[in-house]
């Protein structure tokens, strides 16, 4: 009799454990049902992001072409485009962009006018939608007009505002970007 009851208790013992898997075996097909009803959401929803980018690097591409062409109307209508995509799909970075190929624009077509016009819009609404990467980018682009326009002073204070920028940012895109030139400039 002692050998079958050493063989029940593990036959028992067997049994409990083969319980606990089944409860297992029920808690995840249940997380796998919860799982598998979020799925197609969030699947959707990346494929917003995807197409939200794509969307807008089609009106970036679309500006570029405009500019090369050289028809301003078509320029300006494509700027009105990208600025209007960027804002409507959060990548801000385009919106701003819009302004520099504008800029460059009519710099290229012998306008400085109108080309530094668009550089000083493009800081302006930075700064007024307090955008670390727009005041940036924007005080980039006036430094570098005012420097090839032999303008050094006013080169100066968008120097210093990229500098400053820079060093205040936790922007991880303005971080990658490196500031030695500016500092060389600064120091000249």
């Amino acid at each position: 009799a002692a050998g079958i009851t050493k063989f029940r208790y593990r036959k028992e013992e067997s049994e409990r454990k083969l319980d606990a898997c089944e409860e297992n075996l029920v808690r995840i097909r249940d997380i796998i049902t919860e799982l598998e009803t979020q799925v197609g959401p969030l699947k959707e929803q990346a494929e917003k992001v995807q197409d939200d980018k794509a969307l807008t690097l089609a009106a970036v591409l679309e500006l570029r072409q405009a500019t090369r062409i050289g028809h301003e109307t078509e320029v300006l209508v494509r700027y009105g485009e990208l600025k209007e995509t960027a804002l409507a799909t959060g990548y801000l970075q385009y919106y701003f962009y819009a302004y520099q190929l504008v800029s460059v624009y009519y710099i290229n077509q012998e306008n400085k006018i109108k080309g530094m016009d668009y550089a000083n819009k493009m800081h302006d609404a930075a700064v007024r939608m307090n955008n670390e990467y727009g005041i940036w980018q924007s005080a980039r682009h006036l430094s570098e007009l005012y420097l090839a326009d032999y303008r050094r002073s006013d080169a100066v204070d968008n120097l210093n505002e990229i500098a400053q920028t820079y060093e205040n940012t936790r922007d991880p895109v303005i971080k990658a970007q490196s500031v030695s030139k500016v500092y060389c400039l600064l120091a000249m």
